[in-house]
């Protein structure tokens, strides 16, 4: 038994002045934490030194703890790092821990880094367990006065031996020292004794009056010691590794797993390959510290419970593969060395020959791999070894071929395509007997090596090859329609030339067709081919004129170019032989002048010249003579009207075969020479008139509808109106003939169409008056003497008040204008004024008006004083024409006044007559004395007076 020694030490620290602050801590943490455990976190103890008022911080990737504020130089304590397990779906991937110590100023003075694994289970009790790993650290407790005597007894179990002994605390019983040698306390002193101690803690358990231990540890080489931070010692759980005699329950007693198998005390299945150490140890006598005993890749525990492989051995069938690559790697059965069966182990397949271990036809050909390696001697992986395209199997079973050569009997084709492209025998290398092999018939001329006369033609392939040079597929080599037997046997033609007498005629149409010689190229001796006739030409190859018009086909084709198939080649019904040798014509043009006429006509119908186009000379074809005009082709003016047939045809349009062609009793040359009218209207200027009418009878321009330019033509002026058309105004009222026709309505042949005493022009331009009716507005006076000719006239007067004296307001209602006028008398209020209209007559327009005020009042009626200026009491006008040779021309308006006592009629105004106005229209008279005196004072005292002004207005109305 190695020796081991316990220390634990309680320390007191002075400080020392000037020490840089420092961090104790373990180097590492391990945890393991149920999923339940309610507020998981990282208990992480350390002990501070020379960091008074400093804080620490501890973070984990990102996650950190609340800060430490450090209240002592000398401290011990444990800082919580909670840490969201279940928000990390319960992996934790942080492994590592950093503490951090920072000043005043939140400055980093000092760091330490701390190894992290935490790890979760499925326990079904919330647990959280962690342990730490420290080195050469010392071992302090530190507890409270009133404590001082819980150690009375501490029992520590080491391995099955319990010791059991009493720890008397000095007075000062912070700092004691228990030594524990060889499984013995050895004693107790105040040094401190290095110890090798084990990296876990679990649990001590605290109870009045002593404290109980429980220890187990593992042998270490290097001595440890941890450190202990709790005052009560409930901190120790953290570093004191805890244990009964099995306290994993695997069945191991735990000093034996620490002393003798070196497994972990603490867990029943220490290397956890799934087997408990005591099943490795008792049981299967595996490596309870190694998941793979035997090493191949395989756990204990898959050997055992999952495969029935020995886990002892890294090949369980001893067939050169290891367990774990027959079942991993290649799938074949770790407890049989030939998984497949075909005879070959598992091993050979794999490393040897490399086919399936678990196909016993790897290539699947039908052969097994053993009789293909062994038997055959073919390959394995290949279901076709020679490449022949037909498997191994099949050459080996069914064609008797030889697998191992793609072709058998050697003749070139593989033993594929003799089987079944070819057909073949791939046993003999000439399957049809021809003398021709099978790979030369396939390869070189393509024939069919089955058969001994591939096209069928009657000559056998080797005839057609070595003996005829034919093609021995195609029973027609040179394709002109004779088998190569024909040629070669029957007709002794060239059954290598389609065209034996080389006429390019095949053999097969001078023989079939044409009845031609295939030996001949001319037939009849025509000088042309039998081709060129038949093909290029459609003569008669038998026959040297073939349409019989005594020229050869031959002299028809090459000398004259006529039609050898016709003997008018032109077709105008001469022959080619009359054009030729007789008029002398071209064959081959049926006009051979060109004139529009076939020589055929101009012989025999016109009796023209049939090489001249114009046989009379008249700038005119024959053919527009004879066939478009008519005329006389052989004849230059056909109508004798000393105009040429071409003149008439072609500048002028006339016709030629009569000498007046519009019938306009002109002649054609007469009108074209003299008159200058157009020959072809017999109304050139299209007035209605004849261009003969008016050259001959009337003596009008025959170029101008209206020669006079009047606006009537001259077929108006002398048919319908009987105007002269030479004159504008023919009954000279200076009014145009076509101003009366068509504008008035008036007789162009009378100044006074309506006989009214005033000309149509006067009526029209100056009275506007109608030419047409003598009392234009119908009120029985003659228009001449009407001085309203175009309506009725009217006189309008007009009174206005001006100004009142001595009326009283009350009276002015009571107010009236009197004004009287030839046999009408007016009586009406009036406030601001009046006026009354009056009709003249037309033909002597008279009138007197008297205009007074009246003032009624009590049914009494007073003349009111007018315009006392004047001298009377009343205003009287008096209107008499002015008349000059028997007509009115004038209305003069006469003011009635006293003159030394005598009456007398004073002229104030006139308007000229007649009033040519519009029915509506107003004329003011200019009235040249003031009505209006200004002054209003009476000649009597307290008499009514008022001033009054008077205006007249003549005016057109309709007739009632």
């Amino acid at each position: 038994m190695k020796k081991t020694v316990f220390v634990i030490s309680a320390l007191i620290f002075a400080s020392v002045a000037m020490q840089l602050p420092t961090i104790n801590a373990p180097n590492a943490i391990i945890c393991e934490i149920s999923k339940d455990y309610p507020k998981p976190f990282v208990a992480v103890p350390l002990t501070l030194e020379n960091a008074a008022t400093m804080k620490v911080v501890v973070d984990a990737c990102g996650i950190t703890s609340e800060e430490y504020y450090v209240p002592l130089n000398h401290v011990s304590t444990l800082i919580k790092l909670e840490i969201p397990l279940k928000e990390l779906n319960y992996t934790f991937p942080c492994n590592a821990l950093k503490i951090e110590l920072r000043n005043a100023a939140n400055k980093t003075v000092s760091t330490f880094n701390v190894a992290l694994n935490v790890q979760t289970n499925e326990l079904s009790v919330p647990i959280e367990k962690c342990s730490f790993v420290t080195n050469s650290t010392t071992v302090r407790l530190s507890f409270e006065n009133n404590l001082r005597d819980v150690l009375e007894n501490l029992y520590a179990s080491i391995g099955k031996l319990l010791l059991t002994f009493n720890v008397k605390t000095s007075d000062y019983p912070k700092l004691f020292t228990i030594v524990v040698k060889n499984g013995e306390i050895a004693g107790i002193s105040p040094k401190q004794i290095a110890f090798p101690l084990s990296k876990r803690v679990y649990d001590i358990n605290v109870t009045k009056g002593n404290v109980t231990v429980k220890l187990y540890w593992v042998t270490k080489d290097v001595d440890s010691a941890v450190i202990l931070l709790s005052k009560d010692l409930s901190g120790a759980a953290l570093f004191l590794n805890v244990s009964l005699t099995d306290p994993d329950k695997d069945g191991l007693n735990a000093f034996d797993e620490v002393k003798i198998y070196g497994t972990n005390p603490l867990s029943n299945d220490t290397d956890k390959d799934g087997l408990t150490d005591y099943q490795e140890v008792k049981v299967y006598h595996t490596n309870p510290l190694m998941k793979d005993s035997d090493e191949d890749g395989l756990t204990d525990y898959e050997e055992i419970k999952v495969y029935g492989t020995n886990p002892l051995s890294k090949d369980t069938d001893g067939d050169g593969l290891s367990d774990y690559n027959e079942l991993i790697v290649f799938g074949t059965s770790p407890l049989k060395k030939d998984t497949d069966g075909d005879g070959l182990s598992d091993y050979e397949e794999v490393k040897v020959y490399h086919t399936s271990p678990i196909n016993p036809d790897t290539d699947s050909d039908g052969l097994t791999d053993y009789e293909e390696l062994f038997v055959y001697h073919t390959n394995p992986l290949s279901q076709d070894t020679d490449g022949d395209g037909l498997s191994d199997y099949q050459e080996v079973k069914a064609f008797g071929t030889n697998p191992l050569t793609p072709d058998s009997d050697g003749d070139g084709l593989s033993d594929f395509d003799e089987v079944f492209v070819y057909k073949t025998n791939p046993l003999s290398p000439d399957t049809d007997g021809d003398g021709i092999g099978d790979y030369v018939e396939v390869s070189v001329y393509h024939t069919s090596p089955i058969l001994n006369d591939t096209d069928s033609d009657g000559l056998t392939d080797y005839e057609e090859i070595f003996k005829y040079g034919t093609n021995p597929l195609d029973p027609d080599t040179d394709g002109d329609g004779l088998t190569d037997f024909q040629e070669a046997k029957v007709y002794h033609t060239d059954p290598l030339n389609p065209d034996t007498d080389g006429d390019k005629l095949t053999d097969y149409q001078e023989v079939m067709v044409y009845h031609t010689s295939p030996s001949l190229a001319d037939t009849d001796g025509d000088k042309i081919t039998d081709y060129d006739e038949i093909v290029k030409y459609h003569t008669n190859p038998l026959k040297k004129d073939t349409d019989g018009d005594n020229i050869t086909d031959y002299d028809e084709i090459f000398i004259y170019e006529t039609n050898p198939l016709k003997n008018d080649t032109d077709g105008e019904g001469l022959t080619d032989y009359e054009e030729l040798f007789v008029y002398f014509t071209s064959p081959l043009q049926k006009d051979t002048d060109g004139d529009g006429l076939t020589d055929y006509q101009e012989v025999k119908v016109y009796h023209t010249d049939p090489l001249k186009q114009d046989t009379d000379g008249d700038e005119l074809t024959d053919y527009q003579e004879a066939v478009i005009y008519g005329t006389n082709p052989l004849k230059n003016d056909s109508d004798g009207d000393k105009l040429s047939d071409y003149q008439e045809v072609k500048v002028y349009h006339t016709d030629p075969l009569k000498n007046d062609t519009d019938g306009d009793e002109l002649t054609d040359y007469y009108e074209l020479a003299i008159s200058h009218t157009n020959p072809l209207r017999p109304d050139t200027d299209g007035d209605g008139l004849t261009d003969y009418q008016e050259v001959k009878v009337y003596h009008t321009d025959p170029l101008k509808k209206d020669t006079d330019e009047d606006g009537l033509t001259d077929y108006e002026e002398i048919v319908r109106y009987h105007t002269d058309p030479l004159v504008k105004d023919s009954d000279k009222d200076n009014l145009t003939d076509y101003q009366e026709v068509v504008e008035y309505h008036t007789n162009p042949l009378s100044n006074d169409t309506d006989k009214d005493g005033l000309t149509d022009y006067q009526e029209v331009k100056v009275y506007h008056t109608s030419p047409l009716r003598p009392d234009t507005d119908g009120d029985g006076v003659f228009d001449n003497v009407d001085v309203a000719p175009l309506g009725n006239l009217e006189l309008i007067v007009k009174v206005e008040l001006q100004q009142i004296f001595n009326i009283p307001p009350e009276f002015l209602d009571n107010l009236y204008a009197d004004i009287e006028l030839p046999g009408h008398v007016v009586e009406t209020k009036i406030k601001n004024s009046v006026m009354v209209v009056y009709d003249l007559d037309d033909e002597k327009p008279y009138a007197v008006v008297n205009v007074k005020l009246l003032l009624k009042v009590n049914g009494d009626v007073q003349v009111v004083d007018v315009n006392p200026a004047l001298g009377y009491r009343d205003i009287k006008f008096v209107l008499k024409p002015k008349v000059v040779d028997g007509k009115v021309v004038a209305l003069n308006v006469y003011l009635q006044k006293y003159d030394g006592g005598e009456l007398k009629n004073e002229l104030i105004g006139s308007m000229e007559l007649p009033l040519i106005r519009n029915v509506g229209s107003t004329t003011q008279i200019n009235l040249g004395e003031s009505l209006f005196a200004g002054n209003v004072a009476p000649f009597e005292p307290g008499a009514y007076t008022a001033s009054i002004s008077v205006s007249m207005s003549l005016m057109i109305s309709p007739l009632k």
